[in-house]
């Protein structure tokens, strides 16, 4: 698990046909955001966003470096476009969100040592 950043992040809006298209939203909605680094520490492995079901409109974004010292970095996400005629009709999802991230302030879950 380490070499390894997860974000939770709320959409405001999902339509409901789109979280129930058997096409669109297979594999927990991996294919909804399209995220990028866009500075900063690169080299990701991977990057998945999957929806939780039993949340409102929150996805989990796994951004897998697959080594350690991650330094800072940024990321950009945003609705894919490939989903606007559909699911968006009327709707700007053209806008992105940029999230710096700063991994040495981040806390890690199950470290030992904490007193």
């Amino acid at each position: 698990m380490f070499g390894r950043v997860v974000l939770n992040v709320r959409v405001n809006f999902i339509p409901v046909a789109l979280l129930n298209s058997a096409n669109d939203c297979r594999d927990d909605c991996r294919s909804v955001l399209i995220a990028s680094i866009v500075s900063g520490f690169s080299g990701a492995k991977s990057i998945t966003a999957r929806y939780i079901p039993t949340t409102s409109y929150i996805f989990s974004i796994e951004i897998d470096f697959g080594r350690e010292p991650i330094g800072q970095f940024s990321i950009e996400i945003g609705i894919n476009q490939s989903l606007r005629t559909q699911y968006f009709n009327g709707i700007d999802i053209s806008s992105k969100t940029k999230i710096d991230i700063s991994p040495a302030f981040l806390s890690m879950v199950g470290s030992k040592g904490n007193g």
